[in-house]
């Protein structure tokens, strides 16, 4: 049973793979700087978001170029704030906890992107971009996040 839905889905799959030919489609590589072989950087940046401690505001996440250009409008009390995400703990290396996130829009080379949450290996014929791991923010935080998943290898914004 199991395996004929898994097979069900890996058609599907590979039928909208064949549907989306010539597709301009980009993902973030959250925790790193640079793109895989399979795909070309459009430009890379630093993680930003909604704080933690705050209810309100956006929940995504948002790769912020390094060269941000500021229009000269001011904010406002009731707006929300952008600020730059940090690793809050070692699970991400020795030495990563306060380290800030960096991230890599890219283009790839194939036509679709898809995360697959639950599985750690591409289905049959398609191309793993990066190997990773799910993440989102600590559920007693104020703020809900998104889920993304994060470089296994990340790299650091900080001098390491």
């Amino acid at each position: 049973m199991l395996e004929s839905k898994v097979q069900d889905l890996t058609r599907q799959l590979n039928e909208e793979k064949i549907s989306s030919q010539g597709s301009q489609q980009t993902y973030v590589r959250w925790g790193k700087k640079i793109c895989g072989t399979n795909s070309t950087l459009i430009y890379s940046g630093q993680a930003a978001g909604t704080s933690y401690a705050v209810t309100g505001g956006a929940a995504n996440p948002l790769c912020m170029v390094h060269e941000v250009l500021w229009s000269n409008q001011q904010t406002e009390p009731s707006m929300s704030l952008l600020r730059g995400a940090e690793y809050q703990d070692n699970f991400w290396g020795a030495g990563s906890l306060d380290k800030d996130v960096p991230c890599a829009v890219c283009k790839p080379k194939h036509s679709t992107v898809l995360m697959v949450p639950g599985r750690n290996k591409c289905l049959p014929e398609w191309t793993e971009e990066y190997h990773d791991h799910l993440s989102s923010s600590y559920e007693g935080h104020a703020h809900t996040t998104t889920f993304v998943c994060v470089d296994e290898n990340v790299d650091f914004l900080d001098s390491e």
